[in-house]
């Protein structure tokens, strides 16, 4: 793309334009430049190029062999602050940031002697400000095409599209510390349920790094008796487009299974389709412990409730009979004749009766 070449010879200029490349950019040249406002073509060729390079919003440049700049399209003064007339006629490597040159002339010097060759790379180009701007570049080998003999730079400037990647990695490094910090098992499923991520939490409550988590589904650490209701929740919860909610027990790097309370929000696209899965998982084992003991001392209580219920019942019947023996007894006893040995105590009788 852009390099300072040494002047080839008349020989070489003719037959296959290939620069003899041996210096860096910049380095000073003597040699007869065409004028640099002429620009490639000639005729209806010219007027059609000038068309169609000044009113691109992209940048257009076409260089020399030794890098001077012989054409700058009108839109480098809107994006770079250089009229065309500031560019032309000076070595494209005095607007390259200074540590872009050594790469820059590798890249040149393996494609100058390639027909037709095109290059893509990132150089940092100086601002009129002094500021610098990240430009997107593809270089285009035409030193032997007799109607152009240089190179066809076409950039676009993609600073503030590097910026907003790098405050985007930034913003997912801060959610993943967040993330990771929270004493809680979290993931993210693909819309097939594959796990795409899990925090540090996840990650240690599983034992396996994020590596081999990655593709694995969820299904495959839920308890088996909890397979089917967890997937009957998840269709119903895909049906109505609402989020997911169930109680399931997920299996742990020691192979036991804890109770977790797993909330599940679908991320939509703007077609309504599930494009990803954002999970947590809260564990209830302690709870769900403290419950099924509770239930057991409730059902406990109330069995022991019911049969002293019944043992006041049996008591209550046995001492009726008791009393009715002994009126019995008293009509049919002679007067001064004691009771039969018949009678027993009442508590005898209650423990005859079978609970």
């Amino acid at each position: 793309m852009l390099i300072h070449c040494d002047q080839p010879s008349p020989s070489e200029a003719e037959t296959d334009g290939t620069p003899a490349c041996g210096t860096m950019p910049g380095a000073p040249v003597s040699r007869r430049r065409r004028p640099v406002s002429a620009g490639p073509y000639r005729g209806k060729s010219a007027q059609l190029f000038r068309a169609l390079s000044e009113h691109a919003t992209d940048l257009v440049l076409i260089l020399e062999v030794d890098g001077t700049i012989r054409y700058a399209s009108p839109s480098h003064q809107h994006l770079l602050g250089y009229t065309p007339a500031q560019m032309e006629g000076h070595n494209a490597a005095e607007f390259v940031h200074p540590a872009d040159l050594p790469v820059l002339r590798a890249r040149t010097v393996a494609t100058a002697r390639k027909r037709d060759a095109v290059e893509t790379m990132v150089l940092r180009i100086r601002h009129s400000d002094g500021s610098w701007r990240t430009l997107e570049a593809i270089g285009a080998n035409h030193l032997r095409d007799p109607a152009i003999r240089g190179w066809v730079i076409t950039s676009r400037d993609i600073t503030e599209r590097l910026r907003m990647d790098e405050a985007l990695r930034a913003s997912e490094q801060c959610c993943h510390a967040v993330v990771d910090a929270v004493p809680q098992l979290q993931w993210t499923l693909t819309p097939a349920g594959e796990v795409d991520f899990v925090n540090r939490w996840g990650r240690d409550y599983l034992g396996l790094p994020l590596a081999e988590l990655a593709g694995m589904r969820f299904m495959q650490v839920i308890h088996p008796d909890d397979r089917a209701r967890y997937q009957d929740v998840r269709a119903q919860a895909l049906a109505a487009g609402t989020s997911l909610c169930v109680e399931i027990r997920v299996r742990g790097h020691d192979g036991s299974y804890r109770w977790h309370l797993i909330q599940m929000v679908p991320l939509r696209g703007d077609d309504s389709r599930v494009l990803a899965w954002y999970s947590a998982a809260a564990d209830i084992d302690a709870l769900k412990r403290a419950e099924e003991r509770a239930r057991l001392l409730a059902h406990a209580q109330a069995e022991r409730a019911r049969l002293l219920a019944y043992a006041q019942a049996a008591r209550a019947e046995a001492e009726a009979a008791h009393r009715q023996i002994e009126h019995t007894s008293s009509r049919w006893t002679p007067t001064g004749a004691t009771p039969t040995s018949t009678s027993r105590p009442v508590s005898s009788l209650a423990a005859g009766r079978r609970i």
